[in-house]
């Protein structure tokens, strides 16, 4: 189903959250992540929601008015799928009004609650999950396409079950929206304006360019690394910072040799994963940011979340041309796109970024300006909270449950 413009005016006329309505997210997470918590939890508990998280490893504690709840861990996805059970306990404590799914492993609580004690699910696919399952390099590529074949339809069958259905993009959103009986809605990863507001000045440019999220060959940091190879080649020098986090110990370190190999050691500087609130301090120190991602099937689909991030923190970027982003950049008006495989036409834009720091600037004031207005959680937690009271059966709601710039 096509997905059409919310303006923003209409935001405004959507109804109220109703008191004392108890919400439910369960996840196999085992750390405060940012959408479940800070975009989806935190919001809807401001809002006037009762609102719980169940998710592995944590203590019992309240958090931003949120009431976190620890479950037994697992390590791996089989040993997390193996621990729901535990999950299950936990919620059906809740007695919620609404439960709201995080990740595969917690489809079969969720079919438990809606099959055998008749409560209210719905499923929150943030990610592409069967093309995630083609990144499993260490699977044979017929197995991997097995398991992502097989993750599509358990997905869609759950849709058809469950009350409703949550996307972070459209493209998945037409992955499921004819499986899906129950109420929908594209929730974004926007940035929370809270979050990022709290640290929009006081911070020194200590880096040219910053990258953040997954570091893999697949989110096109050696892309990247090439170059900022060809900007030292043409004399620059160029400080880089990267942070997030890698699929395993032997990627971490093959990344490292990389860079001694280009005799970058000087130029580019690697932290490892961070917590959400620790992102804005960091990106703030620097001017451009860089979204190299490769046209993987993933990629073609999902929106990466640190694009909104960047502009968040003011900064310009370079990002891939791709599907998903190219709506957002279209215009240039915020930074370029260019080929996800040339690391010469990233090098171009970025080198222009930087001998043009005014242009950059003003291209990251715009940015800036363009989540304060439209581009942040805040506006879509509104969204969020009519399409819980569609799924609690309340009239008057309109059915709208995408928005796109």
């Amino acid at each position: 189903m096509a997905t059409r413009p919310l303006p923003l005016n209409q935001l405004r006329h959507e109804a109220a959250p109703q008191p004392g309505v108890k919400i439910c997210h369960i996840s196999s997470v085992s750390t405060l992540t940012a959408r479940a918590f800070y975009r989806e939890c935190v919001h809807m508990a401001e809002l006037g929601y009762d609102v719980c998280l169940i998710c592995p490893g944590e203590k019992d504690r309240a958090k931003n008015g949120v009431q976190v709840l620890g479950y037994r861990r697992g390590n791996g996805a089989i040993s997390r799928l193996l621990a729901s059970p535990f999950a299950l306990q936990a919620a059906l404590r809740q007695k919620a009004d609404i439960y709201h799914l995080h990740s595969p492993q917690m489809l079969p609580v969720g079919w438990i609650l809606k099959l055998f004690f008749r409560k209210r699910v719905v499923y929150d696919i943030f990610e592409d999950f069967p093309s995630m399952a083609l990144t499993k390099e260490k699977l044979p590529l017929a197995i991997r396409k097995t398991i992502g074949g097989l993750v599509y339809w358990i997905e869609s069958a759950s849709c058809k079950v469950f009350d409703g259905v949550v996307t972070a993009d459209p493209s998945v959103m037409r992955m499921y929206a004819r499986a899906a009986s129950g109420q929908k809605i594209v929730f974004y990863n926007l940035p929370s304006l809270q979050l990022f507001n709290a640290v929009h000045n006081g911070h020194p440019k200590r880096y040219d360019i910053v990258y953040s999220g997954g570091i893999s060959e697949r989110t096109g940091i050696y892309v990247l690394l090439s170059a900022v190879h060809h900007l030292v080649a043409r004399g620059m020098k160029p400080k880089i910072l990267i942070f997030g986090y890698f699929d395993s110990e032997a990627s971490a370190q093959q990344l490292k040799n990389r860079i001694s190999e280009l005799g970058l050691t000087e130029q580019v500087e690697v932290k490892g994963r961070v917590t959400p609130p620790e992102v804005p301090g960091l990106l703030r120190q620097a001017r451009i940011g860089v979204v190299p991602l490769q046209p993987i099937p993933k990629f073609m689909k999902n929106i990466p979340t640190k694009l909104f991030e960047y502009w968040a923190c003011g900064l310009a970027t370079v990002v891939s041309d791709l599907p998903p982003m190219r709506p957002f950049l279209g215009n240039n008006r915020y930074g370029f796109c260019v080929n996800p495989a040339d690391s010469n036409e990233f090098a171009r834009a970025l080198e222009w970024l930087i001998k043009n720091p005014e242009k950059t600037e003003e291209m990251g004031r715009e940015a800036r300006k363009a989540v304060l207005k439209r581009l942040n959680t805040d506006c879509e937690r509104k969204r969020l909270a009519a399409f819980y009271q569609r799924v609690l059966g309340r009239p008057g709601v309109a059915k709208v449950y995408s928005r796109v710039p």
